[in-house]
């Protein structure tokens, strides 16, 4: 995150902002990349993708070259320092990045407490991501908020847990990257479907989606012919998928 002194010399001419052909000036660069890596960690704690108009604007970096640059070094040093891996994400949206936790702790590490709130929305969203996975990598809108009413949790009324549960999944996870709700247009009636969004695909896999269901079930992995399939396939060992649709349907039905 810029510090005043550098906010301040860049009002006082620009003198902080960072050119191409200036890298090494004044130990400009290393400064900068210090600066992104604070930044990094600061805005990801809000989980929402960082735009590359924003780091340029809070940093002040001028040109592609040094920006690739910054980068590049910024993401070592998240690496290496803090086990964080800088993801830039695709398609829509392009030019952002999120950061993704590589270090695998033990089960008596604590190394991040979250507040209760937080351990909740994560468990809240830990079902719909399974529940999504399970019935064919997505959901409609009406079935997720009829298998959620089963839980107890209803968007026509204010959660005591949640709050606005309708504002936290239909914003809040998809503005962090989470979840993508896409409009169906060929549906009688309009509709939406809910994928694992591009930071749940880069924090999540199948493995351990299957893995917590079979556990809430109580049954195994080879009980869900499709799903395990598909974990195969992630994980490079797995054959084409040979399933029919009416296997695959009745498999999925069963954890809704």
């Amino acid at each position: 995150m810029p510090t005043k002194t550098s906010q301040a010399s860049s009002q006082r001419g620009g003198s902080s902002q960072l050119h191409g052909q200036s890298l090494t000036q004044d130990g400009e660069l290393d400064k900068k990349v210090n600066e992104l890596v604070q930044y990094f960690l600061v805005m990801d704690q809000k989980k929402i993708p960082i735009k590359k108009k924003d780091i340029n604007k809070a940093i002040q970096i001028n040109g592609a070259k040094a920006f690739l640059t910054i980068l590049e070094k910024a993401s070592e040093k998240l690496s290496n320092i803090f086990g964080y891996r800088v993801v830039e994400l695709e398609d829509k949206l392009k030019g952002s990045y999120i950061l993704v936790n590589d270090v695998t702790y033990s089960s008596d590490e604590k190394v991040l407490i979250w507040s209760e709130e937080d351990r909740a929305k994560m468990g809240l969203l830990s079902v719909i991501l399974n529940m999504i996975f399970m019935n064919g990598n997505l959901i409609y809108e009406d079935d997720l908020w009829f298998a959620l009413t089963r839980l107890g949790i209803s968007q026509e009324e204010k959660n005591p847990t949640f709050g606005n549960v309708k504002s936290l999944i239909m914003e809040e996870f998809v503005r962090q990257a989470y979840l993508e709700v896409v409009q169906q247009p060929n549906a009688e009636t309009p509709t939406k479907s809910f994928h694992w969004g591009q930071r749940a695909k880069h924090e999540l896999t199948k493995t351990v989606a299957l893995n917590i269901v079979c556990q809430i079930t109580e049954t195994q992995s080879t009980d869900w012919l499709n799903q395990a399939e598909q974990c195969r396939l992630e994980d490079g060992t797995g054959a084409s998928n040979t399933q029919t649709p009416e296997t695959s349907s009745t498999s999925s039905s069963r954890f809704k």
